[in-house]
């Protein structure tokens, strides 16, 4: 369940930075879910100096001439900050309405009314600006197929604004949220774990049909995307025993179903065989009953 913190008032003068911090993490790396992510998110908000290790970091990118750091895949709105062994830091940007300079694209890379869940722990801070406000929402990842158009069950938690100093921690798989603008440019700076044994997928949702709308285009269905493209280009027995294996080895249920689909769709092989190869749990056995098309990566957004 997703844990909010707001800003802390009960600090003592010893400055707590990101090295002190990153310290830390080493032993926290250790503990159980949930207590873990309630430990660091502890840790975060008595931490301070966040902007100026962004400000220090993006001046060695330019100073090493390290320009694959600044194409680190994120896009404008985030930057990857290095970590630890076991988290990656991230600062994102969070532009007020008036400032998203392309509505129609850019307000979908902020995820701005965009319903969605992640397939990894978020631990977040507010460390400049008024934040933005998230409305959150809860469901069972496993109690969902995960197809497309499927209606899933979700709770509403309430609205959160993440102010100056405030700490989020959204649950893998089972917070659902989205953002909306904040009024003032602001800044946040995000801990994520390096450990993604995916079990689940990552969906978007329509809110107002509480159904499942696409595949985010990361996660598993990146790996399913792969598998479609190796399938269009050779069908042969190589590309089958990969695509076969995985979905035997793999523990992601969402994939496991995902690539059942694309064999029996690829090779024209009967559904029931499939799943029997690929030993899909029986308590998935109703999706046999919904079409190949509701897994396929044309529902990649």
């Amino acid at each position: 369940m997703a844990l909010f913190l707001s800003e802390r008032y009960d600090l003592d003068d010893r400055r707590y930075d990101i090295d002190d911090f990153s310290e830390d993490l080493a032993s926290a790396a250790k503990m159980p879910a949930p207590d873990k992510y309630h430990h660091i998110a502890n840790l975060m908000s008595k931490m301070s100096g966040e902007v100026a290790y962004i400000e220090s970091f993006i001046k060695r990118i330019f100073h090493e001439r390290n320009s694959n750091q600044v194409i680190d895949g994120y896009g404008d709105t985030s930057l990857l900050l290095g970590g630890t062994n076991d988290f990656s830091f991230r600062m994102v940007k969070w532009l007020p309405d008036k400032q998203v300079p392309l509505p129609g694209l850019e307000r979908e890379a902020l995820v701005y009314d965009l319903v969605h869940n992640h397939d990894f722990h978020l631990l977040t801070k507010g460390i400049h600006g008024d934040g933005y406000e998230t409305d959150i929402y809860r469901f069972d990842a496993s109690k969902i197929l995960g197809a497309h158009d499927e209606e899933v069950p979700m709770a509403f938690q309430g609205r959160f604004k993440l102010t100056l100093g405030s700490v989020l921690w959204y649950e893998q798989y089972n917070d659902i949220h989205t953002q909306l603008a904040p009024q003032r440019f602001s800044m946040s700076f995000n801990v994520i774990p390096k450990d993604r044994s995916l079990k689940y997928g990552q969906f978007i949702f329509d809110r107002s049909t509480n159904r499942i709308k696409e595949f985010t285009r990361n996660g598993s269905s990146r790996t399913l995307s792969l598998l479609t493209l190796l399938c269009d280009f050779d069908l042969g027995d190589e590309t089958r025993d990969i695509v076969t294996d995985l979905g035997r080895s793999t523990s992601n249920v969402w994939l496991k179903l995902a690539i059942a689909a694309l064999i029996s769709e690829r090779w024209s092989v009967e559904r029931a065989a499939v799943w029997d190869d690929l030993e899909i749990p029986a308590g998935y056995a109703h999706a046999l009953t919904l079409p190949n098309d509701q897994f396929s990566v044309r529902r990649i957004r």
